[in-house]
Order: C-alpha cells, then sequence, then structure tokens
C-alpha cells in the first residue's frame, strides 16, 4: 500500500462511506485492499487471510442470522419469545386488520411501515385520523417490493427518543442518539425553503436530503405549522418525526452516557439472532435508566457506520477499526 489515504480520498476511491472506512481501518491495520467492484465490492487480505466486503456487508454475520434480521415481524417475534423488550406488532393485508390489531392490544399510538426495508422508507409514524391512517398503509404497500400479501406492518409506538447501539461480539462499541431533524427559523425563510437550504448542505456533506412529503407535512401540522409559515429569529420547528440518517435526522454520540444494563441487553438481543456485528435500535425516555419503560424495535445485520465517524455532536469513533481486526481474528 502507498501513503496513507484521507477519508475523502478514500471516499473518491471507493465511491461509498461505508467502504472508505472499511479502507481508512485496513490502513491502521496493516491490511492490503483492491478494489475488485467500484462502490460495491473490495477485497481486503493479510498474511494468509483474504476476506471481502460489499457495501456494508461484512462476512461476519451468516445468511440465516442475517435473514431473521431482515424480517421485522419476524425479528420482532422471535426477541420477545426470547425475553427481550419489543413493541407489540403484526402484519396486516388491510386498513381494516390495523383497527382490529389496536382494539385487540388496546393500543392507540401506532407506527406503520413495510415488512422489510431500510433507512426510515415507508414508515408513517403516529397516524391520527382514518384518513392518515389509510395513507400510512398505501404508502408502506407501495415501498415493499417483495410478493408477501401481507406487505405492511403495525407496531404500538413507544415513547422515547432512539439510540442506535453498535454490538460487536461481546461488546457494544459504540452508541449514537438519533434525533429527528429540525430548522431554525430566520425571521424572513417560510419553513420550505429552510428545509432547502438545509438540504444543499447537505448535499454538501454527502448526505441524503430531507424529503418534503405527507410525513413532513403531518409533523409540521402536529405543531401547527405548514411548509409556508415563517419561523421567527432562532425558533427551531420539527420537519419529521424519524430520526433516521437518510432522511435529515442527525447523530449524537454518547456511548459514554449509556447504562450497563442497556448494553448488555443490546448483547444478548444480537446473540439471540446469532449476529456478532448488529446495530441495535432502542427507544428509551432516558439511556442512563432502565427502569423507564424501553424497547428494541429493530436490529441491523449491516449497520450504517457513518453516524458512529462523522456524529453531529461527539467524539467521532472509528468503529471500523475493531470490525476489521475481528474478522481478522476470527477467519
Amino acid at each position: 500500500m502507498s501513503e496513507k489515504l484521507n477519508l475523502d480520498e478514500a471516499v473518491e476511491i471507493t465511491k461509498n462511506y461505508q467502504m472508505a472506512f472499511y479502507l481508512l481501518a485496513a490502513q491502521e491495520l496493516g491490511i492490503s485492499y483492491r478494489m475488485l467492484i467500484r462502490a460495491l465490492l473490495i477485497e481486503f487480505s493479510k498474511g494468509n487471510k483474504s476476506w471481502r466486503i460489499h457495501k456494508s456487508l461484512t462476512p461476519i454475520n451468516d445468511s440465516v442470522a442475517m435473514t431473521l434480521a431482515s424480517y421485522k415481524n419476524t425479528c420482532n417475534k422471535f426477541l420477545g419469545d426470547n425475553g427481550i423488550p419489543v413493541p407489540k406488532q403484526q402484519n396486516v393485508g388491510s386498513i381494516e386488520d390495523i383497527n382490529t390489531f389496536m382494539e385487540k392490544e388496546g393500543i392507540q399510538n401506532i407506527v406503520v411501515k413495510p415488512v422489510k426495508g431500510f433507512g426510515g422508507s415507508g414508515v408513517t409514524i403516529l397516524p391520527d385520523t382514518p384518513k392518515e391512517t389509510e395513507n400510512a398503509f398505501k404508502y408502506a404497500y407501495d415501498k415493499y417490493k417483495g410478493k408477501s400479501e401481507n406487505k405492511v406492518l403495525v407496531e404500538e409506538f413507544i415513547k422515547g427518543e432512539n439510540y442506535r447501539l453498535l454490538v460487536l461480539g461481546d461488546q457494544v462499541i459504540a452508541a449514537s442518539r438519533r434525533m429527528p431533524p429540525l430548522v431554525e427559523g430566520d425571521g424572513k425563510s417560510s419553513i420550505r425553503v429552510l428545509i432547502d437550504e438545509n438540504n444543499s448542505a447537505r448535499k454538501a456533506q454527502g448526505l441524503s436530503p430531507t424529503p418534503i412529503d405527507v410525513e413532513t407535512e403531518k409533523a409540521l401540522a402536529d405543531q401547527g405549522f405548514s411548509l409556508e409559515d415563517i419561523l421567527s429569529k432562532e425558533q427551531k420547528v420539527r420537519i419529521r418525526f424519524n430520526a433516521n440518517l437518510s432522511t435529515g435526522g442527525t447523530t449524537h454520540e454518547c456511548l459514554a452516557e449509556v447504562h450497563e444494563d442497556y448494553k448488555n441487553l443490546a448483547i444478548k438481543a444480537s446473540k439471540v439472532l446469532n449476529l456478532k456485528l448488529a446495530g441495535v435500535d432502542l427507544i428509551t425516555p432516558d439511556i442512563t435508566d432502565p427502569s423507564k419503560k424501553h424497547a428494541l424495535n429493530e436490529i441491523n445485520h449491516d449497520p450504517g457506520l457513518r453516524i458512529h465517524y462523522l456524529p453531529t455532536e461527539g467524539e467521532p469513533s472509528e468503529v471500523a477499526i475493531p470490525i476489521q481486526q475481528y474478522i481478522l481474528d476470527n477467519l
């Protein structure tokens, strides 16, 4: 290998942030690499060992564990059956099924999403009228491209903040608080213009834009605003409910705040699925207090690393280094 690259140079080579992080980690560990397919596949080697990483997929997890984690309802049931706190959940094939689920479980607040998906696509949080529920069902249904008849998942809404705990083997190596996107007023621009300005800044950082869609309009309406309203100077308004980085969310690295019980819960849940590398999504009102009602709402078998390398607040965590070392040690 030649002289060490910086992040921008690694991204230019790989055309993929996730792969760039793994490439930089390889440099730190004296691991050789070569691009097999740009933006898709990179091969690493050291001594007599070699392995490949495809975008965010590593050789750490087996295919059965990854499949189990991918299907939200199956994963939810499996975790619940093994004593992991999870939201009540059901696959549904119609809007009537949603109403039946809510009545049966005594639930008023729900989340509607595709049975399988990534990055918050197709998710509607807290629909509170029959029309909003109908739109949420159609939105989730259209986003899921599989062949299942029940393409939509309805889930109990758990109140709290959203955290991503990154599990590697028997450790939580990073944790990030994921916050919904906000705009801050300047006293003259509409919320729509503020979102567009934020999206221009995100584009310059290589981030996906915050969409202006039904979910945006609902989040604003619930706070008494519309896209054309002008905010006073320094007035802040949340523009979406979900906290996904792919739709404008911000991230705050917070491993030092996480209670040991929450770390142990994330590790236990990963072991239940036989995942050795996992992004565990935890909802809790207080990351320091496990006595508060909390739940694991998803486990990701190919967790993104960008939230840890490039947090909005807090110190970056170079998590690809221990991940690459884990691969090397366990081949």
